[in-house]
C-alpha cells in the first residue's frame, strides 16, 4: 500500500500540474505504487492515468471592439471611429430589444459581431454608383443598418411586413441617428411609392420569389443583390428568363465559420 503522506502528496503535485496547464481532470483510476530498491536508497513512484480534456472556456479572448476592427481589416474596408461605435450601439440596441420582440436568434455578442456586423459588410463592393438601396424583409436591420452606418451617402429603406420588427428598425434609426433610412412596413408587393438601384435581402426568400415580388421596385439599369449561405444551384435554375445571373461571387466573413455567396442578378 502507498502511505497516506505519500499519496496526498503525488495528488497534490497531479492537481497542480493540471491546474498550470489549465485543464481538468475529469477520471482518476486506482493507484498503482513500484518499490525500487538499492544498496544504499530505497524509495516508491507512484503512477496515476487520469482523462484529460481541454478548457476552452477562454477561445475568444478579444473584446468586440476588437474583434469588430479585426474583421474590418480583414474585409479591407477603411472606416472611422465613429461608425465602427455606431455599430456596436447598434448591436447593444439588439440586444436590448431582443428580449421582447426576439429580432435574433443569437444571445453571444461576438457572433453578433460576426453574424450581423461583418457579414453586412460584405455587401460593400456591390455597391458601387448606387445611390438608393431597398432592403427586404429587412428584420432586425440585416444588411441595411450597417450598410447605412457606413454609408451615409445611400438613401437606404428598410423594408418588412413585421410590424414588432419595423418599430425596432424605426427606434434604432432614430438612436443612431441614421438621416439616410427611411422604414417601411407591409408585404413588398404592395410598395409602389419608389424604386432603387440596388435590392437586396439576406434570408429572405428563394431567388425566384424575390425577383418576382420586387421587380417593380428595381430601377433600370438596377442590380438584386442577395446575400446567400451555401451556393444556391437549385434556386438559381429555377429564375425566370427576364432574370440573367452577372455573378456568383464565394465570400470569406472573419469570425464566421459558414458558407457564404453572394449573387447578383439583373433584368435581361
Amino acid at each position: 500500500t502507498v502511505p497516506e503522506n505519500t499519496q496526498r502528496s503525488s495528488e497534490t503535485r497531479s492537481a497542480g500540474f493540471a491546474h498550470e496547464i489549465n485543464v481538468k481532470i475529469k477520471t482518476v483510476s486506482n493507484c498503482q505504487t513500484t518499490s525500487f530498491a538499492g544498496k544504499a536508497h530505497a524509495f516508491q513512484t507512484t503512477f496515476f492515468s487520469a482523462t484529460i480534456t481541454p478548457d476552452t472556456t477562454r477561445t475568444n479572448t478579444m473584446t468586440p471592439t476588437q474583434q469588430l476592427q479585426s474583421g474590418i481589416q480583414a474585409l479591407g474596408l477603411d472606416l472611422s471611429a465613429e461608425q465602427q461605435t455606431l455599430l456596436l450601439a447598434y448591436t447593444d440596441l439588439l440586444k436590448k430589444w431582443n428580449k421582447t420582440y426576439n429580432l435574433t436568434a443569437l444571445r453571444d455578442e461576438a457572433q453578433m459581431v460576426s453574424h450581423h456586423l461583418l457579414d453586412s459588410l460584405t455587401l460593400f463592393p456591390y455597391l458601387q454608383g448606387a445611390q438608393t438601396m431597398l432592403d427586404v424583409g429587412s428584420g432586425g436591420g440585416q444588411p441595411g443598418i450597417p450598410t447605412a452606418i457606413c454609408r451615409p451617402d445611400l438613401n437606404i429603406t428598410l423594408l418588412d411586413a413585421n410590424t414588432k420588427k419595423t418599430a425596432f428598425l424605426q427606434q434604432a434609426v432614430i438612436e443612431l441617428g441614421l438621416a439616410n433610412v427611411r422604414v417601411v412596413s407591409g408585404r413588398v408587393e404592395a410598395v409602389q411609392d419608389f424604386q432603387a438601384d440596388i435590392i437586396t435581402s439576406r434570408a429572405f426568400a428563394e431567388l425566384a420569389d424575390f425577383v418576382n415580388w420586387t421587380a417593380h421596385l428595381l430601377k433600370d439599369g438596377g442590380r438584386w443583390v442577395a446575400m446567400k449561405g451555401v451556393y444556391p444551384e437549385e434556386e438559381i435554375a429555377k429564375l425566370p428568363d427576364t432574370v440573367a445571373v452577372e455573378r456568383v461571387e464565394a465570400l470569406q466573413v472573419p469570425g464566421l465559420d459558414a458558407e457564404r455567396h453572394m449573387v447578383v442578378l439583373k433584368k435581361v
